[in-house]
C-alpha cells in the first residue's frame, strides 16, 4: 500500500522504499499518527524517540480514537522484523486503518 503526501516531523532521516505503482491511501484530511522505523537508532511516535514498550503504550492510547489512521514510515534498511512487530502492535491496540510509506517512482 503506497500513501499519499503528508505532513510529517523532520525528527529522523527515513529513507523509504520505492514503488512503481500509483499513490493511494490517505487523503489530506484525514488523521494520521506517524511511527517512524529508521535503519539506526529508536523508533519515533509523532516525531518523539520512544521504546518499543512505550510505544506499545501510545499505540493503545491513540487507537481510542477511531478516526485515526496509523502510517508505519520505515527506512529501505530498517530491520523487517521490527517494522513487522510495529505493525502487530499497532493491530492488538485495534488500530483501524494501519499504512505503510513508501516512496513512489509512478510517473517520475
Amino acid at each position: 500500500m503506497v500513501t499519499t503526501t503528508f505532513k510529517q516531523q523532520a525528527t529522523i532521516k527515513v529513507v523509504l522504499p520505492k514503488s512503481n505503482q500509483p499513490k493511494t491511501g490517505a487523503t489530506p484530511t484525514e488523521q494520521q499518527v506517524i511511527v517512524a522505523v529508521p535503519k539506526n537508532g529508536p523508533l519515533s511516535f509523532k516525531g518523539d524517540p520512544v521504546t518499543f514498550e512505550k510505544l506499545q503504550q501510545r499505540l493503545k492510547e491513540a487507537a481510542a480514537d477511531t478516526n485515526l489512521i496509523l502510517n508505519i514510515s520505515a527506512d529501505t534498511d530498517a530491520p523487517w522484523g521490527l517494522v513487522l512487530k510495529v505493525w502487530d502492535a499497532a493491530n492488538m491496540a485495534h488500530f483501524k486503518g494501519l499504512r505503510i510509506s513508501v516512496d513512489s517512482e509512478h510517473g517520475k
